[in-house]
């Protein structure tokens, strides 16, 4: 938007969009006043504003949660498929070998069109960061999302990402940190 960033941020990041993220991540966001992006898989928040389901445990967010992050200037959403996120045969939103391209066009176009009308109808927005569901990718996913007006793509690939005034912010890495690891061990892997 035009603002120098500080020197070294941090971009923290969040995929899938459980319940969780209302519940104990915005708390502590709204806490220390950090900025996040969330990564939602639409067809969860469908299916979770569907049946109503609120359980910490193991719910995603619902219809409503997505519309109060929207409207939060602390968090920016994010598309990480509509229902593309599993590791079956297609494996997240990667091409079958078997699979022409017109057939896979076809399959990812359709699956972006519902994110965006889905985005679109709870936000009046569309949003222009994708998370590669699994880190999966290629560079015809990557084109075809150039071609939807998406400007920021994020890999599971863990490097720091080096940017100066006009890089891409296609492919930017990023480092997880999974459950119950010490602070101490998940830093040492970045300096």
């Amino acid at each position: 938007k035009g603002i120098p960033l500080p020197d070294n941020p941090v971009c923290i990041t969040f995929d899938d969009g459980q319940k969780t993220f209302i519940t104990q991540v915005l708390p502590l966001l709204e806490k220390y006043k950090f900025t996040a992006n969330v990564n939602i898989i639409a067809g969860l928040t469908v299916l979770y504003t569907e049946n109503n389901d609120n359980n910490d445990s193991y719910a995603y967010l619902n219809t409503e949660d997505v519309k109060n992050l929207y409207n939060n200037p602390l968090i920016e959403i994010g598309c990480h498929t509509y229902d593309l996120h599993s590791l079956n045969s297609r494996r997240g939103a990667g091409k079958l070998q078997d699979e022409s391209l017109t057939d896979y066009r076809n399959i990812i176009n359709c699956d972006l069109k519902k994110f965006e009308n889905f985005y679109f109808n709870i936000t009046s927005d569309k949003t222009k960061i994708f998370a590669y569901p699994y880190g999966i990718r290629n560079d015809t996913l990557e084109e075809m999302l150039k071609e939807n007006g998406y400007t920021v793509t994020l890999t599971c690939r863990e490097s720091v990402n080096m940017l100066n005034i006009g890089s891409s912010l296609f492919e930017l890495g990023r480092f997880n940190r999974p459950y119950k690891i010490s602070t101490q061990n998940f830093f040492s892997k970045i300096f």
